[in-house]
């Protein structure tokens, strides 16, 4: 009929687009997704889709209204006989086996009665003869709605599975390859510093000796305060150059079975001494945390004082510090616990902290936090901070139980020397 508007594959656009713009009489717009042969090569491809669809349908009108009025015009024949005889042919498709019949139920999904829902939905009354229908060829198994309802389903809760796991594979690929790209900068900075300090550490030292040599003699008042400058500014190079020292050392764990609540309450005594009065430490230790764990004891003691430390500078006269230990059930693991109500840490310097020489301390060296990362990875373990500008500062350390001695140094190698070189290699 000619109120009906047959659209056909890619043309579907044009046509919605079309009827948005152009007046027409169509009442019905009937959308094939497919091509046909409006678009065949005897077109005339410059009009629009709908100009060629009524010049097939105005052609196939007047062809039908000349072959009526021919068929009219033309004689009728007479004594035509028509009739055509029929016989009934008994014909018995047979059934399948019981077996071969549950073979294709449990094929269609249907592992139990309770799974037959006789829904209609494939064509068939009950899902029994669509399993017949199947068993004679003239069905096929997976045209079961719900059964594939469930398989979609399934299928989504697949993905959703895979696209978790990708998801946690990217987000540790990613930390990996931050780990390696950090590890690659602290490798030349300790191969940099080791030779730096090296050659400071001779002139440094006369400085010293000579600013004290002159300290002792009778020198008038203005020129001793000079050399009691030089020299305390060289004494402060010389702490410099002692941590960059550490930092470019060769220095391997010594991992030893440490009870792990008794050694932190040793560093949370020896740090308490060093507090004043209007600092609250307090100290929470898991008692589920009853095993030995293996650590270095005295580089970890390092790590953990110079974290208290900063965290003292953080709170200022009054505040709160927290030391505390976790115990990861499961895991095999445990976790050392920092934190504090301090000034907190500024979004721009968080990626800056375990950066050698980075420090917003006025005499600080900035490689404190560099020192305690390559401990702690030394360890086997992670080290996380947490902090917020005008919040606080949490520094979490998961280690595990059970360590194992590392072939790698903290932070350099074998130098030519044989005392300090190369550089940090994480394991």
């Amino acid at each position: 009929e000619s109120d009906v508007l047959v659209a056909e594959g890619k043309d579907v656009v044009e046509v919605i687009e079309t009827l948005e713009s152009d007046q027409v009489d169509y009442r019905f717009l009937d959308m094939l997704f497919c091509e046909g042969c409006i678009d065949g090569p005897a077109m005339d491809t410059e009009q629009s889709l709908m100009q060629r669809r009524k010049k097939v349908v105005d052609y196939t009108r007047d062809r039908v209204r000349q072959v009526s009025n021919s068929a009219e015009a033309a004689p009728r024949p007479k004594d035509l006989n028509l009739r055509r005889d029929y016989s009934v042919r008994g014909y018995t498709m047979p059934l399948p086996p019981k077996e071969e019949l549950l073979r294709i139920l449990e094929q269609m999904g249907k592992a139990g009665p309770e799974d037959e829902l006789n829904c209609s939905a494939c064509g068939y009354p009950t899902c029994r003869e669509k399993a017949v229908a199947v068993y004679r060829g003239l069905a096929e198994p997976e045209m079961c709605l719900p059964t594939m309802v469930d398989q979609l389903e399934d299928a989504l809760q697949e993905l959703e599975t895979s696209y978790h796991r990708l998801y946690e594979t990217h987000d540790k690929l990613q930390a990996t390859q931050e780990e390696l790209v950090h590890a690659e900068k602290l490798s030349s900075l300790g191969q940099l510093s080791a030779g730096v300090a090296h050659e400071l550490n001779n002139p440094l030292g006369g400085i010293l000796l000579y600013s004290n040599l002159i300290r002792e003699e009778n020198v008038p008042e203005e020129v001793e305060d000079y050399v009691r400058t030089i020299g305390q500014e060289a004494a402060r190079c010389r702490d410099i150059v002692s941590g960059l020292l550490n930092f470019a050392r060769q220095s391997r764990v010594q991992l030893e079975p440490t009870d792990i609540n008794a050694f932190i309450r040793e560093v949370y005594e020896d740090f308490t001494r060093e507090v004043s009065s209007g600092i609250n430490v307090e100290l929470d230790l898991d008692d589920d945390l009853r095993e030995e764990a293996e650590i270095d004891a005295g580089q970890l003691r390092r790590v953990l004082l110079n974290l208290l430390r900063n965290a003292l500078e953080a709170v200022g006269d009054e505040g709160e510090i927290r030391l505390s230990t976790v115990y990861q059930e499961g895991s095999n693991e445990f976790q050392i616990v920092v934190s504090d109500d301090g000034v907190g840490i500024s979004e721009e310097n968080m990626s800056k902290l375990f950066t050698p020489f980075f420090t917003t301390k006025e005499q600080g060296t900035g490689l404190g936090m560099p020192i305690a990362y390559g401990i702690v990875k030394m360890h086997r373990g992670q080290i996380a901070v947490d902090s917020e500008e005008g919040d606080g500062t949490k520094v979490t350390i998961t280690l595990p139980m059970e360590g194992r001695p590392q072939q790698a140094t903290q932070l350099l190698g074998e130098s030519q020397s044989g005392s300090a070189g190369s550089a940090l290699r994480f394991i």
